[in-house]
């Protein structure tokens, strides 16, 4: 259900399919970034289970920090076709 509704979010036209897709989404009744947390966490062998939890933290925030300074590139982009 998460990557139908990320994936209606990603392609929203309008106001109302953002909402409509949040609330599918929603529907998923799961946070994908904190279900994959805990897979790492019970994968990763107790003595280095604070760096494999550091090094995939780092990870997401420096993925979630590159998407949001390319998105003004990609807006114009998009805007302009």
């Amino acid at each position: 259900m998460c990557g139908i509704g990320c994936l209606m979010r990603g392609l929203a036209s309008g106001e109302t399919m953002v909402y409509t897709a949040a609330a599918i989404m929603g529907a998923g009744g799961v946070s994908f970034e904190a279900m994959t947390l805990a897979l790492v966490t019970r994968g990763a062998p107790p003595n280095l289970r604070q760096s494999v939890v550091s090094g995939f933290l780092t990870q997401v925030h420096a993925l979630s920090l590159v998407a949001k300074s390319i998105y003004p590139a990609w807006d114009l982009f998009c805007t302009e076709s």
